[in-house]
């Protein structure tokens, strides 16, 4: 694996000079876990396991095939946590997608979907404890602010049971107020606008319409403007928001250079971070086709290129 530093590249936006520091580029390919990655198959994924740690994803052998043409003839994945400088610090393999950082403390790390319940695994993938589904399948969905965590029946969002904290303490609904905005309504199942809809931290709620303009409502349900450095996005965006105060948001915008404003030359992808307090943009910038995932404090954003055969992780740092 390499491990570099002092890498950076700048961005003028609204007339002030930013900068993102890429902090790391993280070449994994001689990892002996990844021996028995597939070539193709669902799309590798990086998440932030609290502010220090990566959760890497994979497919596994078995696989169809050999070289770059081979696909996955199972379901189960390879799951690594890593620290910035690549090191594995511990791995397991799941037979399904859903294993997800919950970081309520060192007996609850993580949730990860079994055949009949959520496990609530720690630092080392052991499981600590479990919450039986009442009807199967069912699925987990994290509170907002991560105080705890839902157990639904999928994929209508019926019946609903909610836990809070390292124990999975029995809770309610009403113990979270508002950290739950994708499942308000149980008896419904998401609708497009609600999967552009995101809590922040302050109380408020920042959404995309359909043409990826960002706009944001007070709990009182007053809105306002939040300003958009991409002036033609496509209907394409999505969003994260950072686990900690003060709070960030990093949406992710696609966009189109245009010719006399009618023929379009190609499209681009724009990551902009954004401060909650003041709404303002900190800064913007293009770092490929590639996937990215916000760290919990909102400084750091894993990239990476979703398939390929080269497992590299870029880390970008903004102050």
């Amino acid at each position: 694996m390499l491990f570099v530093f002092g890498a950076s590249y700048t961005l003028v936006l609204f007339g002030q000079q930013e900068r993102v520091q890429v902090e790391a580029n993280l070449r994994l390919g001689s990892l002996p876990q990844l021996a028995g990655r597939c070539d193709k198959g669902p799309v590798d994924r990086v998440e932030w396991a609290g502010d220090q740690r990566l959760l890497f994803r994979f497919s596994t052998a078995p696989c169809r095939g050999k070289g770059s043409g081979s696909y996955p003839l199972n379901t189960e994945y390879q799951y690594l946590v890593l620290d910035l400088h690549g090191n594995v610090l511990a791995s397991v393999r799941w037979g399904n997608p859903s294993l997800k950082y919950y970081g309520a403390g060192t007996k609850a790390e993580f949730l990860a979907s079994g055949p009949h319940e959520i496990q609530i695994l720690d630092d080392h993938f052991k499981s600590s404890g479990q919450v039986p589904c009442t009807d199967s399948p069912c699925s987990f969905y994290l509170a907002e602010d991560s105080s705890g965590f839902a157990v639904c029946h999928s994929p209508d969002f019926r019946n609903c049971r909610y836990y809070r904290g390292g124990d999975a303490e029995a809770a309610s609904a009403a113990d979270f107020p508002s950290s739950f905005p994708k499942l308000q309504g149980d008896e419904r199942p998401l609708s497009f606008a609600d999967a552009r809809r995101f809590a922040i931290g302050n109380g408020e709620t920042w959404l995309f319409d359909r043409k990826c303009h960002l706009s944001g409502v007070r709990s009182d349900g007053s809105s306002f403007s939040i300003p958009n450095p991409i002036t033609k996005p496509k209907p394409s965006c999505f969003a994260e928001v950072s686990r900690k105060a003060p709070f960030r948001l990093l949406a992710h915008i696609e966009g189109d250079i245009e010719l006399g404003g009618e023929l379009p030359l190609y499209a681009y992808q724009r990551l902009v971070l954004y401060d909650v307090a003041s709404r303002t943009p900190i800064v913007a910038w293009n770092p490929g086709l590639r996937g990215e995932s916000l760290s919990p404090d909102g400084h750091r954003v894993a990239i990476w290129p979703g398939k390929s055969r080269d497992v590299e992780i870029e880390i970008d740092y903004i102050p």
